[in-house]
């Protein structure tokens, strides 16, 4: 048995995790909440620089809260980062990065002071925008206030400039779209598959990057207890799910009319232009987007250490009857 520290335990993917490290016969151990007010932080500068000086002085303010997240880690094997803000129709980048950069450099510093052998950090596919295949290099397209946030967070962990932070494994995990029970986006994909009639460009093959969240879960507690030490960065593969196929599975009824790829296109083109306008605007285009034109994962890193995906693409199924559409 690994006591794993998890933080956001509590978060949609964070129990997930939990879930995952308790039916692999592991300890979950929740990590204490962190509430960080860019305010009182100093500013990150793009892409992402600033971070280590932001997580110091938090820690000169929160001296208990440090010392509690240092006693809990050190107790721990490893550490997964599942916490952070979730919002990609957000473009309030102070907090997206207090939560989503700062929040992964103060974990790598305090794993480092509790000699944590391993630190998980659950980012997002979204770091790569709409580059297809999505690959598991450093190399990032962000594209909103969202995956910049993300983006930061990623160079936070991978190349921190403490030796003691440098001493921690460290492994960032990039989910693609993560979809399950009770999530506000899998309600929309549920209303959508559920039209009457839907389009699809040509006949809707390319593979969507969806995540089952029990898979990202899996994953996450995985990469945290495996005996190898994983690569720095590990891509959420394809679940085998297509534009096409996602009608059929969250909807059922609905008929698919292909459309030319010309078509397709030139659409999403002129809506991607009205939606740089608004943030929220962009990330509902942004998805529309995925569902028609799809994206490419090249993930090769969890097929390398053996960790395959426990469910297969049916378990989308399931999600109609559990998420509700208001």
């Amino acid at each position: 048995m690994t006591r794993v520290a998890v933080a956001g335990s509590s978060g949609f993917v964070g129990s997930a995790v939990v879930r995952a490290l308790r039916d692999l016969g592991h300890e979950p151990v929740p990590l204490p909440s962190l509430r960080l007010d860019h305010r009182t932080l100093p500013p990150i500068r793009p892409p992402g620089t600033g971070t280590e000086a932001a997580a110091a002085r938090w820690r000169e303010l929160e001296p208990m809260t440090w010392e509690a997240l240092v006693a809990v880690l050190g107790s721990t094997d490893a550490a997964v980062n599942a916490a952070g803000a979730a919002e990609p129709g957000s473009a309030d980048l102070p907090n997206l990065l207090a939560a989503n950069a700062i929040l992964p450099a103060l974990l790598l510093a305090a794993a480092a002071e509790a000699r944590t052998r391993r630190l998980v950090h659950v980012s997002s596919a979204a770091v790569q925008g709409r580059r297809d295949p999505l690959d598991e290099t450093e190399e990032t397209e962000p594209f909103s206030a969202y995956s910049r946030s993300k983006s930061a967070g990623e160079r936070a962990v991978l190349h921190p400039t403490s030796p003691a932070s440098r001493a921690v494994q460290t492994v960032v995990y990039r989910p693609t779209s993560v979809q399950g029970p009770g999530r506000a986006m899998t309600a929309q994909l549920v209303r959508l598959a559920s039209l009457p009639v839907a389009p699809t460009m040509g006949r809707g093959g390319a593979p969507l990057p969806l995540a089952h969240v029990d898979n990202v879960g899996f994953v996450a507690a995985s990469l945290a207890v495996h005996p190898t030490a994983p690569p720095p960065i590990v891509l959420h593969p394809n679940e085998g799910v297509t534009t096409a196929d996602v009608y059929a599975l969250l909807g059922g009824r609905t008929r698919t009319v292909p459309l030319p790829r010309p078509v397709v296109r030139a659409a999403i083109g002129a809506a991607r232009a009205g939606g740089r306008r608004s943030s929220s605007l962009d990330a509902i285009v942004r998805r529309l987007e995925l569902l028609l034109v799809g994206q490419g994962c090249d993930a090769r890193a969890l097929t390398d250490l053996g960790i395959a995906l426990p469910l297969d693409p049916d378990a989308f199924g399931q999600l109609a009857g559990a998420t509700p559409t208001p």
